[in-house]
């Protein structure tokens, strides 16, 4: 009897992180899409700096971290809307948000957009934050310098304080 391995592609596809990582990647496209869209509308490439990107629901929530810069990109809306929604039909909409004086990365709290559930009690078992904390731990060591990994390590930080919370 011969015993059949899973490839890795497979095992992460079942893996309670899965849904993590389809939201990195889809926070990673959306902030691609509007700082490109930011880029384009600016006299300059460095018309803003890169923009704190997070999903509440089917919105885009876009936080500015001074009022020069959410003045912008409110003189912009319309065309960051029809740009985000051109691409990623299951986003319905943006809203901006001025926070001053909040870290240039902070680890936005986001749920998927098809999703409106409140995650369960299990997912923050000690086993689960472990093998997501080894999880995020392997996807920082391999990839390059991006933004998917820095929120790899931030993901890395976050399960740390959780855990040790739990202790």
């Amino acid at each position: 009897m011969s015993q059949r391995y899973k490839s890795a592609a497979d095992a992460l596809a079942e893996s309670p992180v899965a849904a993590l990582i389809a939201q990195a990647r889809l926070l990673e496209r959306l902030s691609s899409i509007i700082n490109d869209a930011t880029r384009e509308a600016g006299s300059s490439p460095a018309a803003l700096p890169l923009l704190r990107v997070a999903l509440q629901g089917r919105t885009v929530v876009i936080t500015a971290g001074n009022p020069s810069q959410a003045a912008k990109l409110r003189q912009r809306a319309l065309a960051l809307r029809q740009a985000v929604v051109e691409r990623v039909p299951e986003v319905t909409g943006i809203r901006i948000r001025l926070q001053p004086g909040e870290s240039a990365d902070p680890v936005p709290v986001t749920r998927s957009p098809t999703d409106s559930r409140a995650p369960t009690g299990s997912v923050h078992s000690p086993e689960s934050l472990s093998a997501a904390l080894g999880f995020a731990e392997d996807l920082a060591r391999h990839l390059h310098d991006s933004a998917l990994r820095r929120s790899a390590e931030r993901l890395q930080a976050l399960l740390r304080t959780r855990l040790e919370r739990g202790k």
